[in-house]
């Protein structure tokens, strides 16, 4: 009967050290998507102010093209 318990001991043994294994990976996925995170929310930052900017400049463009047929008209 020994020798089952030690079958069952090593078993167990190798199951934690895939259990620790898998949850180490998932630790650094965990990681990598946190800075990925991070690097997305500045790039949409910036799309936003350049989203902005950009129309504000078309709409100031616009006016002043309205503005000129207004006067040449």
């Amino acid at each position: 009967m020994g020798d089952g318990n030690n079958e069952i001991s090593r078993s167990l043994g190798a199951i934690e050290a895939t259990l620790k294994s898998i949850d180490s990976h998932i630790k650094n996925q965990d990681g990598r998507m946190d800075r990925m995170d991070t690097r997305l929310r500045k790039v949409e930052n910036k799309t936003v102010l350049t989203g902005a900017v950009t129309g504000g400049v078309v709409s100031i463009a616009i006016a002043f093209i309205v503005a000129k047929f207004k006067l040449m008209g």
